[in-house]
């Protein structure tokens, strides 16, 4: 939820991982579980990228 009248990093909408939703914060709050599944790709990647690290460096490590 972008609680602001307009975004000036547009490509989350348009992706569907964010909505604005103007700056009425409780009306925003009490709307937020009417859609609390938002459909997109986040063009951030899949939050498994500490996990991947780890593992190259323990790979790296293990053959040296």
């Amino acid at each position: 939820m972008v609680c602001r009248d307009v975004t000036e990093g547009p490509e989350g909408v348009k992706v569907g991982m964010a909505k604005v939703v103007g700056t009425d914060l409780i009306n925003n709050f009490s709307g937020a579980d009417e859609d609390p599944f938002w459909q997109g790709v986040s063009r951030y990647g899949d939050g498994k990228a500490a996990k991947r690290i780890v593992a190259s460096i323990l790979t790296k490590i293990i053959s040296l």
